[in-house]
């Protein structure tokens, strides 16, 4: 996303005109892009929040637990095809909805190289009429 602002000092903001050259446009897209934000409904805290809980956590990073699977334990693995030895040639990527400890099983075991993981995003909302 290229930005409208830039911050300085402790609590400055400040529009950048610099790719801008006629007068008040600047603004007009700023208002417009408030807008479609506002109309998000969201928080600058809870947008940061989903943009944590959508990401592919690295194992290098920290291997999951019981609390990051979902009501039956499960999550998305990333891993990289192959089945036992690290010095098979990689088939591919493969993803996996798989319980937190088949996972850690798996991985522990060297069967599966998982490179990645996330947790299974929330499940939809009835919408209320």
């Amino acid at each position: 996303m290229e930005r409208l602002t830039q911050r300085y000092g402790d609590n400055g903001v400040e529009l950048v005109n610099d790719t801008i050259d006629a007068p008040g446009v600047a603004e007009t897209i700023a208002m417009h892009r408030l807008a479609d934000y506002e109309d998000t409904g969201l928080t600058p805290a809870e947008i940061a929040e989903l943009k944590e809980r959508q990401r592919w956590i690295p194992m290098s990073e920290r291997l999951p637990n019981a609390t990051d699977g979902d009501y039956f334990g499960m999550i998305l693995v990333c891993w990289d095809g192959r089945k036992s030895e690290p010095t098979e040639p990689k088939l591919h990527s493969c993803i996996e909805t798989v319980t937190v400890g088949k996972m850690l099983e798996l991985y522990r075991s060297g069967q599966w190289n998982v490179t990645h993981w996330m947790p299974l995003p929330e499940p939809p909302k009835e919408e209320t009429r």
